[in-house]
């Protein structure tokens, strides 16, 4: 894996995506996943951003990407045509690292399927082994498998994130239950006190909360307390993914207070890199679902215009370094910095081979020369 570079960032450009899906089009999930070319088409082409009034043109220069095939357990088998939306943890991992092979600007977040009857951390361990330079993490998703997030069942795979020093992404949703009543004891699988568990008991891996929490301002600020709390208690790392946070009738809020409130809370405990910047494309806004009329690059653009003019009007001066950590350098560090660079041998030029060829052709008829001079 190539390292990505920063010093050609420029403030208002590069945009590392943390949280990307490919996979199967279909029924699956609802019409909102539409056929994966599509996703190249807009997401890799230079993107047309306002901020507050000033256009710019921004880059997407990774994404993190992980099958939407693999993300369910076989007892939610689903069938169009005869064909099932279901793979195991092996075919739906080999789809994207196939991707990735053929276009590196896709790297593979491995969907992992912790239970009894599906998933095996040996077969990650093989992908890691054999294909590590294609993989930037572990993605999981407690609320799809109906598996608690504090299960036993994750241990080993974030075993193999410490040992392979890769970040896990998990899906984090607040159960309705709570954010109607606030009662405590309401939980869904992907409650981000069960994440906050689990990351407990592998303080060495870096977890990161999906969505914030997703469900609206009550769930994002339950979540925000829960990584805060990680924070100040020290045991464990904890991150922010920003993915549908106020999001509002399909498009990001004028005014994210969610984001921005979080931004405030982790600048003020000096962990502004604990913050990343996600989609969740192509789902929602960003595939079939045609909310006020915008095309999924246009969603996309909206979504950047809007996060990046609200962080510049709230933070002034500050906005440029803070949109820069959010969207690019955290991820960069977080996913890439660490990793070995894949060191590519450098092309020679045929004319510099022949040349050479000929140099040494030279000094050989010159050294018979001597040698025919010297026996005189």
């Amino acid at each position: 894996m190539n390292k990505i570079s920063l010093n050609y960032v420029n403030f208002k450009s590069d945009i590392i995506d943390t949280h990307v899906h490919r996979g199967t089009p279909g029924t699956l999930w609802k019409g909102n996943f539409f056929p994966t070319d599509k996703l190249d088409q807009f997401i890799k082409s230079p993107l047309s951003v306002d901020v507050n009034g000033e256009k710019q043109t921004d880059n997407v220069k990774k994404v993190l990407v992980s099958s939407i095939d693999g993300l369910l357990p076989s007892n939610k088998l689903t069938k169009n045509g005869g064909k099932k939306f279901i793979e195991n943890e092996y075919r739906a991992n080999m789809a994207m690292i196939k991707k990735s092979q053929e276009d590196n600007f896709y790297q593979v977040m491995l969907v992992c399927q912790p239970s009894a009857t599906d998933g095996n951390p040996k077969v990650i361990k093989h992908l890691l082994k054999k294909y590590k330079d294609n993989i930037a993490g572990l993605k999981l998703h407690p609320q799809e498998m109906e598996l608690n997030a504090n299960s036993t069942l994750y241990d080993k795979y974030l075993q193999l994130a410490e040992e392979y020093k890769i970040p896990c992404l998990f899906h984090s949703e607040v159960s309705i239950n709570y954010i109607l009543n606030s009662e405590n004891d309401k939980f869904n699988y992907a409650d981000p006190e069960y994440i906050y568990e689990l990351a407990r008991r592998h303080p060495n891996v870096p977890v990161i909360l999906g969505h914030t929490g997703l469900g609206g301002s009550i769930a994002n600020q339950k979540a925000i307390r829960v990584l805060e709390d990680s924070i100040k208690n020290g045991d464990a790392k904890l991150y922010a993914e920003i993915s549908w946070m106020d999001f509002s009738n399909g498009r990001m809020a004028e005014k994210p207070e969610n984001i921005l409130n979080l931004i405030h809370r982790m600048k003020d405990l000096n962990a502004l890199d604990r913050i990343m910047f996600g989609t969740d494309a192509p789902l929602g806004i960003y595939g079939e679902l045609n909310i006020n009329r915008l095309t999924p690059k246009e969603s996309y653009e909206d979504t950047v215009s809007r996060l990046k003019s609200a962080i510049k009007l709230e933070f002034g001066d500050e906005g440029d370094e803070i949109i820069n950590k959010i969207f690019y350098e955290n991820a960069q560090n977080l996913f890439f910095e660490n990793r070995p660079v894949q060191k590519k041998k450098p092309k020679i030029d045929e004319k510099y081979i022949l040349g050479a060829i000929g140099t040494l052709g030279g000094f050989a008829v010159l050294g018979l020369v001597i040698r025919k001079f010297l026996k005189k």
